[in-house]
């Protein structure tokens, strides 16, 4: 046996429900009214994929008292999905009691049926512009969407429908990058130069792959744009080994994170520079002599090692091409013997030599 309460809940129920019944048969009516303007935001939409957004069915009454507004909403299930149904404020603005139903969502075949919101309140209607119902979805692939307002039903407070004009929406889902190219392939020196040395590769396939980021030794070093396909590393040192290090980076900014290495040795240097020419006394003095040579044109020159009487004295840089001995005693014989190194440190093994005698 029901309670009072019980009672009451369901005497409750039974009139809601009468309500409902009531608007949904009566709806059908058509009163002499100016058109209902319903719509879904702006007519169109662009959205990042993976995003959530909300669309609010819109309705302008247009000067006609309305208390109750149904629709039903159609959308591309492959792009979008629905994910809640609220209720506005066309209703609950005019401080007046509704019931409101977020209708049946069927993200598999993309339609959302059946919302409804009606006014309970005997005799209340609204004349003003508000939100029947906000719709969050979700922005699930790329691609576009159309969303179509279907049997759609706006009534006034004696339950005769009233004309309305719909705007529908499209909805644009559009795909950010965050997917960087692939790696280089075939990374290797095509060359064995004392100088320099020269990577080559094969570009990634993607479409849109920009450039690669060059290292040398760790140091950064320049970006090799699409289609280049190789590096020259040039002033480096004989025999010495060096390590390319690539990333690849594409239209959008995105860098592969995976290093494609490769180290390769300069062709050591085993030949020593020419010898000086030309090596003369520029003086004839009691206690000095000064002696004057031409520089070999070996790039790879450094210096001239000196010697006095077989006695090592110092080194003339590369440009100098002068060494001065002091201190000399008058009418003695001094000869000067030369060596010449590289910036590899090869030393040329055949003395040029000079002798000349200090003034009595």
């Amino acid at each position: 046996m029901m309670s009072r309460s019980q009672k009451k809940a369901q005497t409750v129920y039974t009139d809601l429900t009468f309500l409902v019944a009531i608007f949904l048969i009566l709806s059908a009516g058509i009163g002499a009214a100016s058109p209902v303007g319903i719509s879904v935001n702006t007519p169109s939409l662009s959205i990042e994929k993976g995003k959530d957004f909300t669309v609010n069915i819109s309705v302008d009454p247009a000067y006609n008292s309305i208390s109750s507004a149904q629709f039903n909403l159609i959308f591309d299930a492959s792009v979008l999905d629905v994910k809640s149904i609220t209720e506005g404020n066309l209703f609950k603005n005019a401080g007046v009691k509704t019931i409101f139903d977020n209708g049946t969502t069927n993200n598999s075949d993309g339609s959302l049926v059946n919302v409804w919101s009606l006014i309970i309140s005997p005799g209340a209607s609204v004349t003003a512009k508000g939100t029947l119902a906000s719709i969050t979805m979700y922005a699930k692939n790329i691609g576009t969407s159309k969303l179509n307002l279907t049997n759609v039903m706006i009534s006034n407070t004696s339950s005769l429908s009233i004309p309305a004009g719909k705007t529908n929406l499209l909805v644009s889902v559009y795909g950010i990058d965050y997917t960087p190219p692939a790696s280089v392939r075939s990374l290797r020196n095509i060359t064995y130069k004392q100088r320099y040395i020269t990577w080559r590769w094969t570009d990634p396939v993607d479409a849109d792959f920009k450039d690669v980021m060059i290292y040398l030794n760790g140091v950064f070093k320049t970006r090799v744009k699409k289609g280049v396909k190789q590096y020259n590393a040039s002033g480096l040192s004989p025999g010495s080994l060096y390590t390319i290090s690539t990333k690849t980076s594409d239209s959008s900014g995105n860098i592969n994170s995976a290093w494609v290495n490769h180290s390769a040795r300069t062709n050591p240097d085993i030949y020593p520079p020419t010898g000086i020419r030309s090596l003369k006394n520029s003086t004839y003095a009691q206690k000095y002599i000064n002696w004057t040579w031409t520089d070999p044109v070996d790039a790879d020159f450094a210096k001239v090692m000196i010697y006095l009487n077989g006695v090592y004295k110092t080194t003339a840089l590369k440009g100098v091409r002068y060494y001065n001995a002091t201190g000399l005693r008058a009418g003695y014989l001094y000869a000067i013997s030369t060596r010449t190194v590289d910036s590899s440190g090869n030393t040329n093994q055949t003395w040029v030599n000079h002798s000349t005698r200090t003034k009595y």
